[in-house]
């Protein structure tokens, strides 16, 4: 059976990424930020080949969608990058998908204790309507079902 694995990552989330500063283009802990978060998906890519995936496509999903280091990236990995995407951060989940990762995200606005909270409300591909309600982590889920996903984690 032929496993096919989709990986959203967004920046705030990650291991060692604490600040805006880090997270915004020009930042001066940005160019860090965005090794990192190149580091965090190359192990999410690994952990999907290892565990028998035969296909992974990793979408981008922080700000302007271009701040994974190509360079430094898993080239077995598909790369779905760049903005607009009609999609957005789940740009690349189809219903052939077996798996779906979302690794990186920020908590929620007004999450005190937790690194980088903010609010993010996406257009809803085709309706041109807010998402609401579910809060990003929901809507992602919802979208995978959706999709056909069978499994969708998120890891913070």
């Amino acid at each position: 059976m032929s496993v096919k694995t989709f990986i959203s990552i967004d920046m705030e989330g990650v291991a060692g990424v604490a600040t805006f500063d880090q997270v915004v283009r020009g930042g001066y802990g940005y160019p860090r930020a965005q090794e990192l978060m190149t580091l965090e998906a190359n192990a999410a890519i690994a952990g999907a080949f290892d565990a028998g995936a035969e296909e992974v496509v990793i979408n981008d999903s922080h700000g302007t969608m271009d701040n994974l280091i190509h360079e430094l990236l898993d080239p077995r990995a598909i790369v779905v990058f760049g903005s607009p995407k009609a999609q957005c951060m789940a740009e690349g989940l189809t219903a052939d998908c077996d798996v779906a990762l979302f690794i990186g995200y920020h908590a929620p606005r007004g999450r005190i204790r937790r690194a980088c909270a903010h609010l993010f409300k996406p257009l809803h591909a085709g309706t041109g309507e807010r998402c609401g309600g579910l809060g990003g982590r929901g809507q992602r889920h919802v979208r995978g079902l959706a999709r056909g996903t069978r499994r969708a984690r998120q890891r913070r």
